[in-house]
């Protein structure tokens, strides 16, 4: 009997370490299966606020694009004007009151109906106001369009449309109004320049 019991308790031994082994390679697994997935899921979020990082920088870029599109669309416009055959060039100088040191030049295609307006070294305009551009026939204002300045001290450019007149004498002047400009002029005058 002693041999049975020898034997039958070294097979529960034998079960008992089988048994923590087993237990052993579980906790393990475990362990490894935690700290992988701590690591994916640090991997995940660096991945995620690298995404959010391009995904801004994309945004940035097509606002940039985007501009730049609209600079070289208004410049080719501006570019038609100038290349026109038949150009009246009109220069414009600042009243001493007002704009002592202030200038400007319309290039004007009759024909097509559009001018290209460019001032300098006249003040900025106040929220409430903006600049006016009148073609003056026979001693008649005719509003050709408003604009705004805010960098008085670099070279301003505006194209002007529907402009046509058959007129060969006349003046163009520029005068400070409320916003969205006026049917006749009101404000103070800034430039004039004569055909």
């Amino acid at each position: 009997m002693e041999v049975a019991d020898a034997s039958s308790s070294r097979g529960s031994e034998n079960a008992t370490i089988h048994k923590m082994k087993w237990y052993r390679l579980a906790v393990a697994a475990s362990v490894l299966f935690i700290l992988t997935s701590i690591g994916l899921v640090m991997y995940s979020s660096n991945l995620w606020e690298e995404v959010q990082t391009k995904e801004a920088m994309i945004s940035q870029q097509q606002t940039t694009i985007e501009c730049l599109e609209s600079e070289v669309e208004r410049k080719e416009e501006l570019l038609t004007i100038l290349e026109a055959r038949d150009v009246d060039l009109v220069m414009m100088d600042g009243l001493a009151d007002m704009s002592p040191n202030g200038y400007g030049k319309v290039v004007w295609d009759k024909e097509g109906g559009n001018a290209l307006l460019q001032v300098a070294n006249i003040p900025s305009v106040p929220i409430d106001k903006d600049y006016q551009l009148w073609f003056i026939v026979n001693g008649q204002p005719i509003s050709a369009g408003v604009f705004a300045v805010d960098d008085p001290g670099r070279d301003n450019f505006f194209k002007i449309e529907q402009l046509q007149s058959s007129a060969t004498d006349g003046a163009f002047a520029i005068t400070m109004e409320p916003k969205g400009g006026m049917p006749q002029p009101t404000g103070d005058m800034y430039l004039l320049g004569n055909m």
